[in-house]
C-alpha cells in the first residue's frame, strides 16, 4: 500500500468515525418522550422580592409539591433573571422564570388548571408581582441534554436566552433543523466532554397568557455552565468543537439561521433554591 493510499484510507476511517459519532449522538439526544414544560414570565419590582419569594413558597410550592407527588410535574426551577443584554434591557429589569416540566403522561391544561398561577394573578391587584406570560413549550429532540450525574459539580450557572425567530412557518422549521441536525448535536458533545452541565432548546407551542404584544420571543434557550464556565473562551471552544464534529466552519452554519426579531434578549439565571421542586 503506497503512502498516498493509507493517507486516503486514514481520511476515509476518520470520516466515518466522525459521522458515526454525530449519528451517536443524535440518536442518544433523540427521545420518542415528548418532554413538554410550562413557563411563566414575571416582572417583580425590587423592593419587592423577599415579598415575591414568600408569597410564592406559601401559596404555590405545597401545590408544586403535590403535582409532583400526584406524577404530573417532574421538576420546576425559579429563576432570577439577572445581566440582561436586550434591546429593551430596561424594560425587562427584576424579571423572574418560572420553567416547570411535566412527565410526559400528564395533559398540560389540566396542570395549568391545577396549578392556577394565571386566575390567580388576574383576580388579585394586589399581588407582589405582575405576569407578563405563560407558554406551553415542548423540547427539540436533539435538544434535551439533562447531566447524567450532577454531584459535586458546585453551583450551575445558566445562561438563559430568548428568541424570537421571525414569526412564519418556513422560517421557524428551518430554524428548528438546523438546532436538530447541527446546534442539539454540538452541544451534546459538550456535555458528553464536561464542559457543559445540560442544555434545553425549548419552542413555544402555545401561548397560554399575554399581558402586551411586546413579548414575541417563540423559543427558549437554557445551558447550564459549570462554575469555571467564565474562564472559558466560548467562541474558541464552540468554533473547534463545531469543526471537529461537522467538518465544516460553524459561521457558514450560522449565517443559515433565519433573521431574529429586536425583542430576543439575553440573560444569566440565577436559580432560587427555595422554589425547587426536583
Amino acid at each position: 500500500m503506497t503512502m498516498k493510499t493509507r493517507s486516503i484510507t486514514s481520511t476515509i476511517i476518520t470520516l466515518v468515525f466522525i459521522l458515526l459519532h454525530v449519528f451517536y449522538m443524535s440518536c442518544k439526544n433523540r427521545s420518542n418522550t415528548q418532554h413538554m414544560f410550562v413557563s411563566h414570565l414575571l416582572d417583580v419590582p425590587e423592593m419587592k422580592e423577599k415579598e415575591f419569594i414568600s408569597h410564592f413558597q406559601n401559596t404555590y410550592l405545597p401545590i408544586w409539591r403535590k403535582l409532583n407527588d400526584e406524577n404530573i410535574l417532574d421538576k420546576l426551577r425559579v429563576f432570577k433573571l439577572e445581566k440582561i443584554d436586550s434591546t429593551t434591557a430596561n424594560e425587562l429589569q427584576c424579571r423572574f422564570l418560572i420553567l416547570g416540566q411535566l412527565v410526559p403522561a400528564a395533559n398540560v391544561h389540566d396542570y395549568l388548571q391545577l396549578e392556577n398561577v394565571i386566575s390567580n394573578h388576574d383576580t388579585n391587584d394586589r399581588l407582589p408581582y405582575r405576569l407578563i406570560r405563560t407558554d406551553v413549550l415542548h423540547c427539540l429532540p436533539n435538544a434535551y441534554l439533562p447531566a447524567l450525574d450532577s454531584q459535586g459539580t458546585g453551583e450551575i450557572a445558566f445562561y438563559i436566552e430568548f428568541i424570537a425567530v421571525k414569526d412564519s412557518a418556513d422560517f421557524i422549521e428551518a430554524y428548528n433543523n438546523l438546532m436538530n441536525r447541527y446546534f442539539g448535536p454540538l452541544n451534546g458533545v459538550l456535555v458528553e466532554e464536561g464542559k457543559l452541565h445540560s442544555i434545553f432548546m425549548l419552542e413555544t407551542t402555545d401561548v397560554v397568557y399575554q399581558k402586551d404584544n411586546r413579548c414575541t420571543w417563540n423559543q427558549i434557550h437554557l445551558s447550564g455552565d459549570f462554575p469555571d464556565y467564565k474562564n472559558i473562551n466560548w467562541d474558541s471552544l464552540y468554533t473547534d468543537t463545531f469543526r471537529r464534529t461537522f467538518l465544516c466552519e460553524l459561521d457558514s452554519v450560522w449565517a443559515l439561521l433565519p433573521p431574529k426579531l429586536q425583542t430576543s434578549f439575553d440573560c444569566e439565571g440565577q436559580q432560587i433554591k427555595e422554589l425547587h421542586i426536583n
